[in-house]
Protein backbone atom coordinates (compact mmCIF):
# COMPACT_ATOMS: atom_id res chain seq x y z
CA UNK A 1 0.00 0.00 0.00
CA UNK A 2 1.22 3.57 -0.59
CA UNK A 3 2.93 5.36 2.27
CA UNK A 4 2.32 9.11 2.97
CA UNK A 5 4.49 11.46 4.62
CA UNK A 6 2.45 13.23 7.84
CA UNK A 7 3.89 15.96 9.86
CA UNK A 8 2.73 18.87 12.25
CA UNK A 9 4.79 21.73 12.78
CA UNK A 10 5.32 24.80 15.32
CA UNK A 11 7.84 27.78 15.82
CA UNK A 12 9.15 27.79 19.44
CA UNK A 13 11.02 30.75 21.56
CA UNK A 14 14.73 29.80 22.07
CA UNK A 15 13.99 30.53 26.04
CA UNK A 16 11.45 27.37 25.62
CA UNK A 17 13.62 25.17 24.03
CA UNK A 18 15.58 23.07 26.88
CA UNK A 19 12.07 23.00 28.87
CA UNK A 20 10.78 20.98 25.34
CA UNK A 21 13.87 19.05 25.03
CA UNK A 22 13.01 17.36 28.68
CA UNK A 23 9.54 17.11 27.70
CA UNK A 24 10.29 15.16 24.41
CA UNK A 25 12.72 13.05 26.69
CA UNK A 26 9.93 11.90 28.88
CA UNK A 27 8.72 10.42 25.92
CA UNK A 28 11.33 9.32 24.17
CA UNK A 29 14.70 7.75 25.69
CA UNK A 30 16.47 7.40 22.22
CA UNK A 31 17.68 10.29 20.64
CA UNK A 32 18.27 8.69 16.93
CA UNK A 33 20.73 11.68 15.87
CA UNK A 34 21.85 15.32 15.67
CA UNK A 35 23.23 16.43 12.26
CA UNK A 36 24.23 19.91 9.89
CA UNK A 37 21.52 20.22 7.25
CA UNK A 38 21.82 21.85 4.16
CA UNK A 39 18.39 22.41 1.83
CA UNK A 40 18.64 23.54 -1.44
CA UNK A 41 15.51 24.72 -3.00
CA UNK A 42 14.62 24.58 -6.62
CA UNK A 43 11.43 26.31 -8.61
CA UNK A 44 11.71 27.16 -12.57
CA UNK A 45 13.68 29.16 -13.69
CA UNK A 46 10.78 32.27 -14.94
CA UNK A 47 10.37 32.47 -10.69
CA UNK A 48 11.06 35.16 -9.10
CA UNK A 49 9.05 34.95 -6.11
CA UNK A 50 6.92 32.76 -3.88
CA UNK A 51 3.84 34.10 -5.93
CA UNK A 52 5.16 32.35 -8.85
CA UNK A 53 5.27 28.95 -7.03
CA UNK A 54 2.38 28.28 -4.79
CA UNK A 55 1.73 24.64 -3.42
CA UNK A 56 -1.84 24.37 -3.56
CA UNK A 57 -3.08 21.95 -6.20
CA UNK A 58 -3.11 18.54 -6.06
CA UNK A 59 0.27 17.53 -7.98
CA UNK A 60 2.13 20.84 -7.26
CA UNK A 61 5.46 19.81 -5.66
CA UNK A 62 8.96 21.29 -3.79
CA UNK A 63 11.93 19.83 -5.02
CA UNK A 64 15.17 20.34 -3.42
CA UNK A 65 18.82 18.69 -2.37
CA UNK A 66 19.42 17.86 0.96
CA UNK A 67 23.46 17.48 2.49
CA UNK A 68 23.81 15.95 5.36
CA UNK A 69 25.20 12.77 6.16
CA UNK A 70 24.46 11.33 2.54
CA UNK A 71 22.62 13.34 -0.22
CA UNK A 72 19.44 13.18 -1.25
CA UNK A 73 17.19 14.64 -3.82
CA UNK A 74 13.75 14.94 -2.64
CA UNK A 75 10.60 15.58 -4.25
CA UNK A 76 7.34 16.30 -2.17
CA UNK A 77 3.92 16.67 -4.14
CA UNK A 78 0.23 17.80 -2.30
CA UNK A 79 -2.24 14.92 -2.90
CA UNK A 80 -5.30 17.19 -1.13
CA UNK A 81 -5.58 20.75 -2.29
CA UNK A 82 -3.89 22.83 0.22
CA UNK A 83 -2.64 20.39 2.76
CA UNK A 84 1.17 20.51 3.74
CA UNK A 85 0.29 17.88 6.80
CA UNK A 86 0.27 15.15 4.34
CA UNK A 87 2.63 14.61 1.50
CA UNK A 88 3.47 11.93 -1.07
CA UNK A 89 7.58 11.75 -0.74
CA UNK A 90 9.81 10.25 -3.28
CA UNK A 91 13.97 10.79 -2.94
CA UNK A 92 16.63 9.28 -3.51
CA UNK A 93 20.39 9.40 -2.20
CA UNK A 94 22.77 11.32 -5.05
CA UNK A 95 26.20 10.76 -5.46
CA UNK A 96 27.14 14.34 -6.79
CA UNK A 97 24.85 17.12 -5.72
CA UNK A 98 26.90 19.12 -8.28
CA UNK A 99 26.02 17.31 -11.13
CA UNK A 100 22.81 16.97 -10.29
CA UNK A 101 22.52 20.60 -9.67
CA UNK A 102 23.69 21.32 -13.54
CA UNK A 103 21.65 18.71 -14.51
CA UNK A 104 18.19 20.72 -12.73
CA UNK A 105 19.28 23.37 -14.48
CA UNK A 106 19.45 21.80 -17.99
CA UNK A 107 15.75 21.05 -17.03
CA UNK A 108 14.98 24.38 -16.43
CA UNK A 109 15.12 24.68 -12.63
CA UNK A 110 17.33 26.66 -10.84
CA UNK A 111 18.15 27.18 -6.84
CA UNK A 112 16.18 29.74 -5.14
CA UNK A 113 16.63 29.44 -1.11
CA UNK A 114 19.35 27.64 0.92
CA UNK A 115 18.28 26.63 4.40
CA UNK A 116 20.56 25.83 6.59
CA UNK A 117 19.83 23.89 10.16
CA UNK A 118 20.95 21.82 12.94
CA UNK A 119 18.40 18.73 13.62
CA UNK A 120 17.69 16.62 16.65
CA UNK A 121 15.87 13.79 16.20
CA UNK A 122 13.93 11.33 18.89
CA UNK A 123 11.88 8.46 18.25
CA UNK A 124 8.82 7.79 19.55
CA UNK A 125 6.93 4.29 19.84
CA UNK A 126 9.52 3.26 16.75
CA UNK A 127 6.58 4.74 14.23
CA UNK A 128 6.76 9.19 15.20
CA UNK A 129 9.84 10.99 14.67
CA UNK A 130 10.17 14.32 16.62
CA UNK A 131 12.82 16.96 15.03
CA UNK A 132 13.72 19.65 16.35
CA UNK A 133 15.27 22.10 13.65
CA UNK A 134 17.41 25.09 15.03
CA UNK A 135 17.21 27.03 11.41
CA UNK A 136 20.13 29.64 10.34
CA UNK A 137 18.17 33.41 10.56
CA UNK A 138 15.14 32.07 11.48
CA UNK A 139 14.91 30.02 15.09
CA UNK A 140 13.31 27.07 16.48
CA UNK A 141 11.03 24.74 14.80
CA UNK A 142 9.73 21.38 16.15
CA UNK A 143 8.15 18.89 13.48
CA UNK A 144 6.47 15.68 14.24
CA UNK A 145 6.51 13.31 11.59
CA UNK A 146 5.21 9.60 10.35
CA UNK A 147 5.42 7.97 7.50
CA UNK A 148 2.01 5.44 7.20
CA UNK A 149 -0.38 4.02 4.91
CA UNK A 150 -2.53 6.27 3.16
CA UNK A 151 -5.63 4.69 5.07
CA UNK A 152 -3.88 5.55 8.83
CA UNK A 153 -3.40 9.05 7.71
CA UNK A 154 -5.57 10.72 10.02
CA UNK A 155 -5.29 8.66 12.56
CA UNK A 156 -1.69 10.02 11.87
CA UNK A 157 -2.45 13.39 12.25
CA UNK A 158 -4.46 12.84 15.69
CA UNK A 159 -1.93 11.51 17.51
CA UNK A 160 0.96 14.23 15.81
CA UNK A 161 -1.81 16.45 17.70
CA UNK A 162 -1.96 14.85 20.94
CA UNK A 163 2.00 14.65 21.22
CA UNK A 164 2.21 18.21 20.56
CA UNK A 165 -0.89 18.99 23.66
CA UNK A 166 1.49 16.63 25.67
CA UNK A 167 4.08 18.61 24.93
CA UNK A 168 2.79 21.98 25.56
CA UNK A 169 2.90 23.47 22.38
CA UNK A 170 -0.05 26.01 22.31
CA UNK A 171 -1.68 27.34 19.02
CA UNK A 172 -0.02 30.46 18.82
CA UNK A 173 3.24 28.59 18.20
CA UNK A 174 1.63 25.94 15.56
CA UNK A 175 2.83 26.59 11.33
CA UNK A 176 -0.14 26.68 9.78
CA UNK A 177 1.42 25.34 6.78
CA UNK A 178 5.44 24.67 6.70
CA UNK A 179 8.11 26.15 8.62
CA UNK A 180 10.35 26.03 5.51
CA UNK A 181 7.95 28.30 3.63
CA UNK A 182 7.81 30.85 6.09
CA UNK A 183 11.36 30.90 5.81
CA UNK A 184 10.86 31.35 2.28
CA UNK A 185 9.18 34.30 2.58
CA UNK A 186 11.78 36.07 4.47
CA UNK A 187 15.18 34.99 2.40
CA UNK A 188 14.05 33.07 -0.79
CA UNK A 189 15.04 34.94 -4.46
CA UNK A 190 16.32 37.62 -2.23
CA UNK A 191 20.03 36.52 -2.58
CA UNK A 192 22.44 35.16 -5.66
CA UNK A 193 23.37 31.53 -4.97
CA UNK A 194 26.38 31.04 -6.92
CA UNK A 195 27.12 26.82 -7.25
CA UNK A 196 30.23 27.71 -5.31
CA UNK A 197 28.66 28.06 -2.08
CA UNK A 198 25.20 26.40 -2.69
CA UNK A 199 26.57 23.18 -0.70
CA UNK A 200 29.17 24.43 1.64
Amino acid sequence: MDKQEVELRATVPLKSKLSLINKISELSKKVEKISKIIDVYYAPISAKSMDDIPMNDIGSFSLRIRISNNSVLNVKSITNFGDHNAWDEVESEIDSPIAINRILKVLGFSPFCRLVKTRTSYIIDNECRIEIDDIEKYGIVIEIEQIVNKDRVDEAKKKNQQIFEQLGIIKEYMVPRTATEEYMKKFAFKETLSDEMLFN
